[in-house]
C-alpha cells in the first residue's frame, strides 16, 4: 500500500486582526443590528460590554474594527437613525457625525493616490539620479 501525501494544511493566522474579525462575526450573530451596519446608539460599548463575557479590551477592538468599516462609514454618512443592540431606535446621526464620516470616507479615498504619487516621484527622482551618475 502505498500513502499519498497531501499537502498540510496551512496554519490559520493568529493575529489581531483575525481576532478582531472572528469576535466581530460572533457578535453580529448575536445582534443583528451589527450585520446590517446601522448606525449604533452613542455608548453601545458600555452596552455591549454588559452583555457580554467577552473581556473589555478585544470586544473593544473588534466593535472599534466595525465602527471604522466603510460599510459603517457610509450608513452613518447616510445620517438617519441610531439603534439599540435590540434594533431599536434610540437616537438620531448628527450633522455634525454625517460630515465626519464623509471626511474619513473621503480621506481614505484619496490617501492611496497620494501614496502612489509619492512612490512615483521618488522613482523619477531614482532614474534621475543613476542617468545624472
Amino acid at each position: 500500500m502505498s500513502t499519498i501525501d497531501t499537502p498540510a494544511a496551512a496554519p490559520a493566522k493568529t493575529g489581531k486582526p483575525e481576532t478582531k474579525r472572528v469576535v466581530l462575526n460572533k457578535l453580529m450573530q448575536d445582534y443583528p443590528v451589527l450585520a446590517q451596519h446601522l448606525p449604533l446608539k452613542i455608548g453601545i460599548t458600555q452596552e455591549l460590554l454588559a452583555r457580554s463575557t467577552l473581556s473589555s479590551g478585544v470586544l473593544k477592538r473588534s466593535l472599534r474594527y466595525h465602527l471604522r468599516s466603510k460599510p459603517y462609514l457610509l450608513a452613518l454618512s447616510r445620517g438617519g437613525l441610531r439603534y439599540n443592540l435590540n434594533g431599536h431606535p434610540v437616537g438620531e446621526v448628527t450633522r455634525e457625525e454625517q460630515q465626519q464620516a464623509r471626511e474619513i470616507l473621503e480621506q481614505r479615498k484619496t490617501a492611496p493616490q497620494e501614496r502612489k504619487m509619492v512612490r512615483q516621484s521618488r522613482t523619477e527622482q531614482t532614474e534621475a539620479q543613476h542617468v545624472a551618475a
